[in-house]
């Protein structure tokens, strides 16, 4: 447990009194340090701008010491190593902790664990029990669990944007999953971090799980305290210009205007003004060689960095490297931490002025000897790559060490495993075989592949295709298949199936397991064009050839594959059958397999969905995800991930389905590929029609939305843009009609499913299709063509024989009976409907049953308030808010009482003057909600919440939506 006086500490580091001007934003960090507010805040702002000191300031005023403060910091040079910033705010504290305790644990999120934070390293956990990467997430959150069982926690991880990306993921993991009794707390850089972690703070923002604390320059009153040592008040003017209010850059100004020395040019500092580089040159000129030396190879060692490792960097005697070491601490260049024995520099800049003009001679040698000595010291291989790399060397043993840092790290954090190849492939001799280049380059392709690294990793499979032997086709098939996955992802299905037709073409058995699973990813190929009739001829032949294999997982694939185009034909039962035969093939396969078939698992879970066998969906999609997270195939999961958000929110589970829409989300920004992006943000448009927060997930979706891909890459779907642009278009477009907009998104599905008669729908999902439409045309006043879309809907469903687009279809009917006026047959088709739709799907069955109520309560049927009231309370059950929310407008509309929600019940001091209504919104404005946002979570017009808000302000004495958030988030309300 950390002691209130080593933040003290911290803060001399950074800055001996508190920061001036900070006075509301510290106000607000400590709330949520205390446990107060939201369980994380972001603190964002510029370089030096003092987010640190905030930090420091609010944590040296935390004197709770039965809490439990983890502060880490990212580093500028060593961004590449895994996980540092997590290592350094809980490493040393794990290493104290009782191992009984951590039992508690488990063993597969222990093994995780070990491989994040060395002092967990177990030697009994070998290979075979590591859990999957992607789980590493859920490993450290229940690690803050435990720690959490006892004390509050927090923690604080600064200079985010430097961390790497498996950080990254883990952070933004925490972000959505709040941990009970736990705080976090982040500083970044807006405009030097990555996007993962820009969006998954505005989306944790956007939840109320996060709140964001901007920091801007000083005002010029606020500066004063820093300028105090100047005498002349024109000086003083001229240095807070010179800053621009910045804190830092204020006090390096102070600095170097108290000193004599003149510098002879500037440090290379691109970002920092001219001033402040050469304040800082000027500084480190003035240095004593010993102490100029000493601060050169602590810039070297990293951060944070032990005397010793300096010691051994300098070659010099521990004597006179302690008195210069002392000096540079007495300069206030270094600073101590809170680990005992370890130190920092007094901010990254300084560091980076420090190493941008040693030396670059010496940085080679002293980097060299920095990995012999962590080598001695037993460090992990990437710690010591990190300063092989940077020494320059080019020999087998350099090779070597670089290669086990790729092979340490792929597994759990794949963006840093390509560094270390990237880094090896560098130190072979030009003259260096193809067996070698192959060597690495072949896991350097799946590195960059799992950690998102798309158009980088086709690029090195086809230097992997040009040294492979042109005589070798079934070695050239895996290669040239993950092309044509990753041209898939892309949104390139033309150039995709061009790779696969030129694979086929190059094999020479044509009776190989390989030939069977290459022509089924032909058949595949013709699903994502829509193209039914030729994925079932595909399928059929690739299942045959797999059975003369004998290759189960290739048979259960196929049989998959040839189900969907079956269902897609409209012979349901035939599906079954070929679904249930796979479904039996995968349940037999060992993990071990299935980590190399994952297809087969994707394709058996994708059948199934499109025959309503939604238990059997989940259990196979988890035991995808979980073996696919293993191989680090993350744009492969993302279709599973989005089939497991549909099919929980079928089930109502819109708790999972909202977590696992998460989980895609952040995979599709970490791949980077841009239809994926905005697939994931369509569905996060999709899930909200039920849950709420549908004017912000549009906004979303609309923000990373691009044109529609041209015709130029080949073939398409019948629609505008292959079969990513088919489902986000459609998504899209439904929220608009939800939200108001029928017109706009009727047009977007239309064009999107490629014209009227939506060739480009699958035949198992156009009742949907036809049933959203059904209810657009009608907000238009389009009857007829509603009749249309109505009886294309009940067509769809006949055909099929499936309970939910037999429900589909069933609405569709009612909702044209109630617009013309006939209410009694509205409700009795709205009945059948919910009947229909029964377990299989549960949550449409209460929108047909609410259908049902409202028709009733029209036609002044006592049984439709009654039927309103169940609905209202089974989708509160499911976390259907936003339906919810309309079930009751309908009974408020027909003069019931409906309670509202427990949070906005009463408040106590201030907030004791506000309503019940007028509580609720200012809740939502601490969410950091609009208007717009808060009238669509409340099913209420902007034009009410501002009136609310004007009363608010009044009532509060406020005039801000700021003040109005610290009010609640301070107060409590019951």
């Amino acid at each position: 447990m950390t002691d209130s006086n080593d933040w003290a500490i911290l803060a001399l580091a950074v800055g001996h009194a508190q920061l001036p001007g900070r006075t509301a934003e510290l106000a607000e960090l400590a709330t949520a340090i205390a446990g107060e507010g939201l369980p994380a805040v972001a603190i964002v702002g510029e370089p030096g701008i003092g987010k640190s000191r905030l930090i420091a300031d609010a944590l040296a005023r935390f004197a709770d010491h039965r809490t439990l403060i983890a502060h880490g910091r990212a580093y500028e040079f060593e961004r590449q190593l895994p996980f540092a910033v997590l290592t350094d705010a809980l490493d040393a504290y794990l290493g104290s902790i009782v191992t009984a305790r951590l039992r508690a644990l488990g063993a597969p999120h222990r093994a995780l664990l070990a491989g994040v934070f060395p002092s967990l390293a177990e030697p009994e956990v070998t290979s075979a029990t590591v859990a999957a990467p992607s789980q590493a997430g859920h490993a450290v959150r229940a690690l803050l669990e435990l720690l959490s069982a006892d004390q509050r926690v927090v923690l604080v991880l600064d200079d985010v944007h430097w961390a790497d990306q498996a950080s990254l993921e883990l952070v933004v993991h925490l972000l959505h999953r709040p941990v009970p009794a736990t705080a976090i707390v982040l500083a970044f850089r807006p405009a030097q971090a990555p996007r993962i972690l820009r969006q998954g703070v505005a989306d944790a923002c956007a939840s109320a799980t996060c709140a964001e604390v901007a920091l801007g320059p000083l005002r010029r009153a606020d500066a004063d305290p820093l300028l105090a040592a100047i005498g002349s008040a024109e000086r003083r003017d001229s240095i807070y210009r010179e800053s621009g209010g910045n804190p830092f850059y204020l006090e390096q100004l102070v600095r170097a205007a108290a000193s004599d020395a003149s510098p002879q040019g500037d440090a290379d500092l691109a970002d920092v003004p001219v001033a402040v580089s050469r304040a800082l040159a000027a500084e480190l000129d003035a240095l004593p060689p010993a102490t100029r030396l000493v601060v050169d190879a602590a810039a070297v060692a990293g951060e944070p960095f032990s005397s010793d490792l300096v010691c051994a960097i300098t070659e010099r005697e521990p004597g006179p490297v302690r008195a210069a070491f002392d000096d540079a601490l007495a300069r206030g260049l270094l600073a101590r931490t809170r680990v005992p024995g370890r130190f920092a520099f007094r901010h990254p800049i300084v560091r980076r002025a420090v190493y941008a003009s040693a030396p670059p001679a010496w940085l080679l040698g002293a980097h060299e000897r920095a990995a012999e000595t962590l080598a001695v010291l037993g460090a992990r291989a990437p710690s010591r790559a990190h300063h092989v790399e940077l020494s320059g060397r080019l020999d087998p043993e350099a090779t070597r060490l670089l290669v086990e840092a790729g092979r340490q790290t792929a597994r759990v954090a794949p963006a840093s495993a390509v560094r270390w190849y990237q880094a090896a492939l560098r130190t072979l001799p030009l003259g260096a075989g193809a067996e070698q280049r192959l060597a690495l380059l072949a896991p350097l392709a799946a590195t960059l592949t799992a950690s998102g690294q798309l158009e980088p990793a086709r690029e090195t499979l086809f230097a992997v295709l040009e040294l492979m032997p042109a005589d070798q086709t079934d070695l050239r098939l895996r290669p040239l298949v993950a092309t044509a996955l990753i041209e898939r992802v892309l949104g390139r299905t033309g150039s995709a199936r061009s790779l696969l037709l030129q694979a086929l073409e190059q094999c020479g058995d044509r009776q190989s397991a390989a030939v069977a699973a290459l022509e089924l990813e032909l058949a595949a190929d013709r699903y994502f064009a829509a193209d039914w009739p030729a994925m079932e001829i595909g399928a059929r032949a690739a299942l045959t050839k797999a059975r003369q294999c004998g290759d189960a997982s290739l048979i259960a694939a196929a049989g998959a594959v040839l189900g969907l185009a079956e269902v897609n034909a409209g012979r349901a039962a035939a599906a079954r059958g070929r679904v249930t035969e796979a479904a039996q093939l995968i349940d037999r396969l060992p993990d071990s397999e299935l980590r190399l078939h994952l297809g087969a698992v994707h394709w058996v879970g994708w059948c199934e969905h499109h025959l309503e066998l939604y238990d059997d969906v989940l259990r196979h999609y988890e035991l995808g995800l979980a073996l696919g997270a293993s191989t680090g195939q993350r744009h492969l999961l993302i279709p599973m991930l989005l089939g497991f958000v549909i099919t929980h929110t079928w089930k109502g589970h819109l708790a999972a389905a909202t977590s696992a829409a998460h989980e895609a989300i952040q995979s599709a920004q970490l791949v980077g590929a841009e239809p994926l992006i905005e697939l994931t943000a369509a569905l996060r448009c999709w899930l909200s029609v039920r849950t709420g927060g549908l004017s912000e997930a549009i906004a979303a979706c609309v923000a990373v939305a691009t044109d529609p891909p041209g015709a130029g890459d080949g073939e398409r779907t019948p629609g505008n843009g292959g079969p990513h642009a088919l489902l986000t278009q459609t998504w899209l477009g439904e929220a608009r009609i939800e939200d108001g907009e029928p017109a706009p998104g009727r047009e977007a599905i239309v064009a999107a499913a490629g014209g009227a008669e939506l060739p480009a729908i699958e035949p198992s999902q156009r009742a949907y299709v036809c049933e959203l439409l059904t209810r657009a045309e009608l907000a238009l006043g389009e009857r007829a063509t509603a009749e249309r879309w109505g009886r294309m809907a009940e067509q769809s469903a006949d055909d099929l024989g499936l309970r939910g687009p037999s429900a589909w279809a069933l609405r569709a009917r009612a909702e044209l009976a109630l617009a013309d006026g006939d209410r009694t047959a509205a409700a009795q088709l709205a009945l059948a409907s919910a009947e229909k739709a029964g377990d299989t799907h549960p949550l449409e069955r209460e929108r047909s049953r609410l259908l049902a109520g409202r028709a009733l309560a029209l036609a002044g049927d006592a049984a439709g308030i009654e039927l309103l009231e169940e609905s209202h309370a089974a989708l509160g059950e499911f976390g259907a808010h936003r339906l919810q929310a309309l079930a009751a407008r309908e009974l408020r509309a027909h003069g019931r009482h409906v309670a509202r929600t427990a949070r906005a019940a009463r408040g106590t001091g201030e907030l004791a003057a506000l309503t019940g209504r007028e509580l609720e919104v200012a809740t939502l404005v601490a969410e950091h909600l609009t208007n717009r946002q808060i009238a669509d979570r409340l099913v209420l017009s902007p034009k009410t919440i501002e009136r609310h808000m004007d009363h608010i302000f009044t009532k509060l004495d406020v005039g801000s939506r700021g003040a109005v958030a610290r009010l609640v988030l301070t107060q409590r309300v019951r």
